[in-house]
């Protein structure tokens, strides 16, 4: 590991109790894996988008962008779904870190995305590409965007874009 950013006690449970009050899916990351804690048609949607299974244990970990955005990133990746991390962190600075570490510097490094939670990625890396499907801010933040067709092969089109 070559960063952690951990919310407190006190803001898991408050995102836990917001969470649970909104009739949420809660889904966490921790440094242990993917935790859901009940089955829905969300965590399963989620899931098969992500082409994974979290494992089911009780969380204290979601909340709204309004009620806890000054406090925490929190970036609403699909319409029904809000990441919430704790604060300074997002996917460039993990990039981040790893450059670093490998002795990269920014304008050699080539990411992809298509979310609300790849903006800061794009925009940081020295070529960026958005999948064609994606969200509009991820779009907007990318030097490329991947040719348009099915969002199942988007990544391999961006690559031979790139290549």
């Amino acid at each position: 590991m070559l960063q952690e950013f951990t919310l407190s006690v006190s803001q898991a449970r408050a995102i836990h109790q917001y969470g649970t009050e909104s009739g949420c899916s809660l889904i966490g990351y921790h440094r242990d894996g993917v935790f859901a804690e009940s089955d829905s048609e969300w965590t399963r949607r989620y899931a098969k988008n992500a082409g994974w299974q979290p494992s089911r244990g009780n969380l204290l970990f979601l909340a709204a962008e309004r009620k806890f955005g000054s406090e925490m990133y929190v970036v609403r990746t699909a319409d029904e779904i809000l990441e919430i991390a704790a604060s300074g962190t997002n996917k460039a600075l993990g990039a981040q870190a790893v450059a670093r570490t490998l002795g990269i510097e920014s304008q050699n490094v080539v990411a992809f995305g298509d979310g609300n939670n790849d903006v800061e990625l794009l925009a940081w890396a020295g070529l960026s590409v958005a999948m064609s499907h994606g969200r509009e801010t991820a779009r907007r933040a990318a030097k490329l965007i991947s040719p348009p067709g099915s969002p199942a092969t988007a990544f391999a089109r961006a690559v031979r874009a790139v290549l």
